[in-house]
């Protein structure tokens, strides 16, 4: 997945990787419990990006951000 920010021309902001649970899970197999991967939803993966994003956009009147 992938946060694009456009000002003039497009740029690439943030980038993560999305892994299916089942992909998640046999990665993890033979791995010791401290270097396990943790499964993350799309919609979770997006919110991180957009809460990176928010400090960097200017304050507008009348617009709601992620809390």
């Amino acid at each position: 997945m992938s946060c694009r920010v456009q000002i003039g021309n497009s740029v690439p902001f943030a980038y993560r990787l999305y892994l299916r649970a089942k992909t998640v899970r046999n990665l993890n197999r033979g791995r010791a419990k401290e270097e396990r991967l943790r499964f993350q939803t799309k919609y979770q993966l997006v919110r991180e990006m957009l809460q990176q994003l928010q400090p960097l956009l200017p304050r507008m009147a009348g617009v709601r951000f992620i809390r």
